[in-house]
């Protein structure tokens, strides 16, 4: 069995990427569905876990 490395509300990101997304949910098929906020609205995305990381800590610190 799988380790769920997220849970709702974490703040993450792409490893590949700086735009910060939020985890909405683990899907069934174990892709944790990520919501971010462009100019245009909201924006929303599947990911598996060894694409995304924990957001970076002074981004979060920043959110206190």
């Amino acid at each position: 069995m799988q380790k769920h490395l997220f849970k709702a509300g974490d703040a993450v990101q792409l490893l590949m990427g700086d735009k910060i997304m939020t985890i909405d949910y683990r899907t069934k098929a174990g892709l944790y569905l990520c919501k971010w906020f462009q100019e245009d609205g909201w924006q929303a995305g599947e990911f598996q876990s060894d694409q995304i990381r924990s957001a970076d800590r002074k981004f979060r610190q920043n959110l206190s």
